[in-house]
């Protein structure tokens, strides 16, 4: 073998070793990071995937199959976007594998199955060359819960100490509070940053705990009882030492003992307290029973006055019609009907005063059509006003819904309680019913009643809306019980409203009133045929039975004497006995039912006919004298479809049978056309009548009481038909205006 030969295969041989030793290190840097902990990804400069260690592949749960479609960072970043957790912004997302020249910082990194990997990112150099970059991932899960476990228990022993009812604190040997916490710190007056860093000593150096505080800054325990301005705390202090033995300062709590400090205070007085407790709870009982009492009394006396005022403006109705009365008898009739109206008017009113101090007054909501309110209110005082050389003023907004949803009646009552003041104390000028509603809400509405009368003065505001309370006009009018504005306030709050009055003497008053309001929830149908006189059935052959139930014969001889000349065909009952037996036998289609009665009432009653066979075919309206919100809900609760309360017109009863048997009526109106209008005739034909008919009718006129005119015209209808008839359109359209000018 010459030289040359021998060179070279020296030559190989030494790099057969090299490569041995490459090979080496290689298998020992596969081995070292397949041992490792942490997963590792190494790619080259063109994103190929030169190295990854299983742990990778075990912590993104890559499998064997997925590892096999792998061949640059994109295809394995693709797969680990997989098990990301989606609340991952998209910078973390799109920077998990992102190259970089610089090194990046340890961050985060959460998965879908809530493992958090700690990743790091960073370059690989060849002689300064970039010639690559790698990627570790360490699972940190248990380290961060742990870490976040910490956190939880220092934030909740950091929540005890500042809620603690005490004071923690400790100050060192100089006297400089290094640490305080507690809720009781508040109620000395102190905060934690005030305190920490304060010499304790200076802060209360004019104060009796300054001996203590000297006193265990020598090592010793110190308790003691102490007044901060009222506030009593028991502080306790002790020696506060190093891991040494060697005293470093003094560590204290302190409790508030103000409660204890004053219990023989309470002791002192608990002998009266119980006495006051005592007297406070019979006061309570008394009034429980006195409220018991006035609720009955309500519902006794509602009864005791309504029924005989039944009788009287039923039978009234009847004779008024009475063509054989002379003029003289209907004048007469007139008047105890006028009697009666303005005398259910007075109970009414003393009636809502007694249930709303009873706490007994309620709000019966339903659909209703404002406009139909306002119209019929503007008719009546327009005509009422203008009678006077008054001038009324109807101002209602555009943009209020027409149909809305609430107590109908204790709106319009409000309304007419106001109006019917300012006619009254107002002699000349201008009354204004001015109606609005707020910009954002349209069932927020404004009702103002703004009159130029002769005005309130300004000491007898604050109790103008007491019960009984009457300004000095009032008083001098000699009218009214003084209740009508107390029951308008009432009545507005009882609304979730209010009412606010403005009022200068000799100028005139404004009286607003607030209520809220809700939208219709059905069409609101309206019955304009209500106020009219029922003469008979659209279908004469059909057959009706009606039973009537009532223990006083007058009434239900009224209600007989109603329901018979129409076409009925009735019976009646005087007890809750004979009216079971009745219906058994007889089988009516509706029945009005007394509730209150001897021997069975009418609540009993209706129970055992709703429990029997088809009890529940027949229509029960109830008859009640109750002013009681909730016994009229009784009577529903014990199966009355319906409910009448006396004293009652006779409209008011047809509409009743109109509802629920779905009867079509005749009318007076509708008997005959109504005759073609002639001004001066009419103008003329005033003059026949006498002078008492004619100041009768003016009243009536003036009071805008429709009822009173029909009856007045009622005696001289038969000899001055035409009259009469003229009359009685006029006042049918609530034109009283017409009828005022005409008697001018």
């Amino acid at each position: 073998m010459d030289e040359s030969t021998t060179l070279e295969v020296t030559q190989l041989k030494s790099e057969i070793e090299k490569l041995r030793e490459i090979n080496h290190r290689l298998l020992l840097e596969n081995e070292t990071l397949d041992s490792i902990g942490d997963g590792i990804l190494v790619i080259d400069r063109s994103g190929n995937i030169i190295r990854i260690n299983q742990k990778f592949l075990n912590m993104w749960e890559i499998s064997p199959d997925e590892w096999e479609t792998c061949n640059t960072y994109e295809d394995i970043k693709l797969l680990m976007f997989t098990r990301l957790h989606s609340q991952l912004n998209d910078m973390s997302i799109k920077d998990i594998l992102r190259p970089t020249v610089d090194r990046l910082g340890l961050d985060d990194i959460t998965l879908k199955n809530g493992r958090i990997f700690e990743r790091y990112a960073g370059i690989k150099r060849v002689a300064d060359d970039i010639v690559g970059y790698v990627w570790s991932f360490r699972d940190v899960t248990q380290r961060r819960e742990a870490s976040a476990k910490l956190r939880r228990s220092q934030a909740f022993l950091y929540r005890i100490m500042r809620n603690l009812p005490v004071i923690l604190f400790a100050f060192d040997l100089d006297g400089i509070v290094t640490f305080s916490r507690g809720a009781a710190l508040t109620d000395l007056g102190l905060s934690q940053s005030e305190l920490e860093g304060s010499n304790i000593l200076t802060t209360y150096k004019d104060h009796v705990i300054l001996n203590d505080l000297k006193h265990a800054l020598k090592g010793h325990v110190s308790t003691g009882t102490y007044d901060f301005d009222g506030v009593f705390h028991e502080v306790y202090m002790g020696p506060l030492r190093d891991d040494n033995g060697e005293l470093v300062g003094v560590i204290g709590i302190s409790l508030d003992v103000t409660k204890q400090k004053r219990a023989q205070e309470i002791i002192k007085i608990g002998k009266q307290l119980q006495t006051a407790t005592r007297q406070a709870v019979l006061a309570r009982r008394q009034a429980e029973e006195a409220n018991l009492a006035k609720s009955t009394f309500i519902a006794n006396m509602s009864h005791e006055l309504r029924t005989p005022l039944n009788s009287i403006i039923g039978f009234s109705q009847f004779l008024v019609r009475d063509h054989s009365l002379n003029a003289t008898q209907q004048e007469y009739m007139s008047l105890i009907m006028n009697s009666s109206e303005q005398l259910l008017n007075l109970i009414n009113e003393i009636l809502d005063m007694a249930k709303i101090e009873s706490g007994n007054i309620q709000l019966n909501r339903m659909d209703f059509d404002l406009a139909e309110i306002l119209e019929g209110l503007d008719s009546i005082y327009h005509a009422k006003i203008v009678s006077q050389d008054m001038i009324f003023v109807s101002d209602v907004s555009d943009d209020i819904p027409r149909y809305l949803h609430g107590d109908r009646n204790k709106i319009r009552q409000m309304l007419v309680n106001l109006l019917s003041n300012a006619v009254k104390f107002t002699e000349s000028g201008i009354i204004t019913l001015k109606v609005w509603n707020e910009p954002d809400n349209p069932y927020d509405l404004y009702l103002q009643v703004r009159d130029t009368g002769i005005g309130i003065s300004e000491n007898e505001l604050p109790t103008l809306f007491e019960p009984f309370a009457q300004a000095e006009s009032g008083r001098k009018s000699g009218s009214g019980t003084g209740l009508g504005l107390a029951i308008t306030r009432e009545f507005a709050e009882l609304m979730g409203g209010q009412i606010e009055v403005e009022s200068e003497v000799g100028i005139g008053s404004v009286f607003t009133i607030f209520i809220p309001l809700e939208p219709a929830r059905d069409t609101v149908k309206l019955d304009r045929t209500n106020a009219l006189h029922v003469v008979g059935l659209k279908n004469p052959q059909a057959q009706y039975k009606i039973l009537i139930v009532d223990d006083r014969w007058e009434n239900r001889m009224m209600l007989s004497r109603m329901l018979t000349p129409v076409g009925f065909t009735v019976k009646e009952a005087s007890d809750g006995h004979e009216a079971i037996k009745v219906w058994k036998d007889w089988a009516p289609d509706l029945i009005w039912m007394d509730m209150r009665m001897p021997n069975m009432d009418g609540y009993e009653a209706t129970q055992r006919i709703r429990q029997a066979p088809s009890g529940d075919k027949v229509i029960i309206i109830a008859l009640t004298a109750s002013a009681l919100e909730q016994d009229r809900e009784r009577v529903l609760m014990v199966g009355c479809d319906d409910f009448l309360p006396k004293p009652f017109r006779e409209s008011d009863m047809f509409h009743k049978i109109s509802k629920h048997l779905d009867i079509e009526f005749l009318y007076e109106e509708e008997s005959s056309p109504p005759p073609t209008e002639k001004p001066e005739e009419t103008v003329t034909a005033f003059s026949v009548l006498s002078d008492s008919t004619r100041l009768q009718l003016e009243n009536a006129i003036k009071e805008l009481n429709l009822q009173k005119v029909h009856d007045i015209v009622e005696t001289f209808k038969s000899y001055n038909p035409e009259l009469a008839e003229q009359i009685l359109v006029k006042a049918n359209e609530f034109d009283f205006d017409t009828l005022a000018q005409w008697l001018k």
